[in-house]
Formats: structure tokens, C-alpha cells, sequence
């Protein structure tokens, strides 16, 4: 996100309307210039429709939270915005996988909302803050900044103007969000589909928590988490925008890969020695009348339904398997 001090000057006071900071809330919003010095006023106007960066710090930042920062339009009655710029959400918590920490300069990307469906000229926009997914229910800390923007010149402007771009991404069919993690299980690759508003080629990367740390990787537009707790984010570039989408990294789900629909008396198989993360698989036949097994292998005995339970060890990243699978042994 290009940082540059905003055209407008920020005015004290947090006045809200409609959505107005909580009498409860913990956190403490102050609006400052790029370099991090506190603004002397604290209401944003004249901001550039074009876009602009909001840069702000949080002070008595609620312990063990997170919160979302982002530009919206304000709700109705007081509710939280559901027109929201997608571009500018932040993510702030010391969890991983967040887009900045509480201790953080916090710069939020603004504009006349055109290029996300809504009307900044004619809506009331502003700066939303609100409790991360894990306290959705939660609305004290709910705050509301208006923002005002400086009156577009019917004069062409001789410089080139500020392009947008949307981007977004799906996984099996399902958009990803910038603000609620999606889920990604423990060395199970998904496909990332991209789309870009102005047709740009995007650039996948993964960002490193504060300590410097990965937990998944993604590569050819495949993610893949490398832990089965924990989080990351996928980070996606293009020319002329960015955007954030977070993960929850879950455990895997272990299995094994040769299972027979059916065998025939006298025949033998041999069944995957190892599950699909590599632990060795133990098998043991329930229905030893119809069938045999010895390590892997498997024999069909006399004609009827073959019962086998199997099992392997588990780690953090995924669980012990323990299940059956049954087939028919026929003549």
C-alpha cells in the first residue's frame, strides 16, 4: 500500500454519527500523519476521491483480541457497515496471520467508493472499527469515523489519475474473505482462482508473521498449509493493488489410498502400506471367514462381505486414522 500524507486535515474530536464510538470501548483511535505524529485535529476531511491513505495508531488495545479497521459505508440505525471496501481491511491482532499488529503505524487505503458499488459523494463513508471473527457478537468496540472527500474538478487533471483494481479469490468455488480466515487443512493443496477488475496478472505470495515465520506456501496458485494449527495469509498483488486474505490452518484428514470394490476367492492384493502423510498402516480383519490379511496384503478366503479395520498414528498436524473398509469376496 503506497503511503502519503493525506491532503486533508484531520480535526479533534471523535464525532460519529449514526454509529458512534461505544461508551465501552477499550481501544483509542488517533489519526496521524504518515511519519506517525498525532494530527493536531482528528476529522477527516478533503481527503483525495481519487484515493487516499488514512494512517492511524491504537491505544488500550483490548487484551487477547483482534479487530478489524476498514473503510465502509455507514449502516443504518447504527448497524456495523455492509458496504465495505474489500482493499482497505485490516486485520490488527497478535495472532498470525493478521495484516498488522496493535503496535503498528496502521494505514487504511481510501476512495470515493466507485470502484467497490458505493457513493462516498452522496453515502456517508468512514473509517469502521469492530471486533475480529472470534467475537463477531461483540459490539463494544464499535466505532464509526466519517470521512469527507475534497470536490471532484470538471477539469481533467494533468496528471494520471489513480486507477483502482477489485481483486478477488475463490477456492473450490467459494469466495475468499479479506476479513473472516477461510479454512486450510494440513498439506492438503487448494487451487486459487484470481480475478483482477482490470484484467492485470496477480502475484501470489505468502507474508511472514512478526516473528518472521511461513505456515503455508503457495506456489503455480496452489496453497498449501504446512501446520495443522496456526495461521497465514495470502497475500495478492497486481500493477496497481492488493489484497489480503487470511487462513485458519486446520488438521488433515488421514487416510489410506488402495481399497478393492471387490476380489475374488484365492486372490490377493495388496493394500497402501502407508497413508497419504506417510505413517504406516495397520491392518486387521474383523470377518475372518471370508478373508485374510497379512501386513498389507490381503486374500479373499471363501465368498461373502470382507470387514478389514485399519489404523495409524496421528501427530499435531493431523489425527490418528482408525477405520474400517469392506468389499465383497466373490467365486
Amino acid at each position: 500500500m503506497n503511503k502519503r500524507n493525506m491532503a486533508a486535515v484531520l480535526v479533534a474530536g471523535l464525532i460519529a454519527i449514526g454509529l458512534a464510538p461505544s461508551a465501552q470501548a477499550q481501544s483509542k483511535v488517533t489519526f496521524t500523519a504518515a511519519t506517525g505524529a498525532p494530527l493536531a485535529s482528528q476529522t477527516l476531511t478533503g481527503l483525495n476521491p481519487g484515493g487516499d491513505v488514512v494512517t492511524l495508531t491504537l491505544g488500550s488495545f483490548p487484551t487477547g483480541k483482534g479487530l478489524y479497521v476498514y473503510q465502509g459505508v455507514q449502516g443504518a440505525m447504527g448497524a456495523r457497515p455492509t458496504q465495505i471496501n474489500q482493499s482497505s481491511e485490516q486485520w490488527v491482532t497478535t495472532a498470525m496471520g493478521g495484516t498488522a499488529k496493535p503496535t503498528d503505524l496502521i494505514s487504511v487505503k481510501v476512495d470515493n467508493g466507485h470502484a467497490w458499488g458505493a457513493d462516498c459523494a452522496h453515502q456517508v463513508c468512514g473509517i469502521a472499527i469492530e471486533f475480529d471473527h472470534a467475537s463477531t457478537a461483540d459490539h463494544s468496540e464499535d466505532q464509526f469515523f466519517p470521512i469527507t472527500f475534497a470536490a471532484q474538478s470538471t477539469t481533467p487533471a494533468a496528471t494520471t489519475p489513480v486507477t483502482s483494481v477489485t481483486i478477488t479469490a475463490q477456492i473450490d468455488g467459494k469466495n475468499l474473505s479479506a476479513t473472516v480466515p477461510g479454512s486450510l487443512p494440513y498439506e492438503t493443496p487448494k487451487y486459487v482462482v484470481v480475478t483482477t477488475s482490470d484484467g492485470s496478472k496477480p502475484t501470489l505470495t505468502i507474508s511472514a508473521d512478526p516473528s518472521g515465520k511461513t505456515f503455508c506456501n503457495v506456489k503455480d496458485n496452489l496453497i498449501t498449509a504446512l501446520a495443522g494449527t496456526n495461521y497465514c495469509n495470502l497475500e495478492i498483488t497486481t500493477t496497481n493493488g492488493k489484497a489480503d486474505f487470511p487462513f485458519a490452518l486446520t488438521p488433515g484428514v488421514q487416510f489410506v489410498r488402495t481399497a478393492p470394490k471387490s476380489i475374488k476367492i484365492g486372490q490377493a492384493i495388496a493394500l497402501s502400506a502407508k497413508t497419504n502423510f506417510g505413517e504406516s498402516a495397520t491392518y486387521k480383519v474383523a470377518t475372518n471367514s471370508t478373508c485374510k490379511v497379512s501386513g498389507s496384503k490381503i486374500t479373499g478366503k471363501k465368498a461373502g462381505t470382507c470387514s478389514v479395520s485399519v489404523k495409524a498414528p496421528g501427530t499435531a498436524n493431523y489425527p490418528a486414522l482408525k477405520g474400517s473398509i469392506s468389499f465383497e469376496v466373490s467365486k
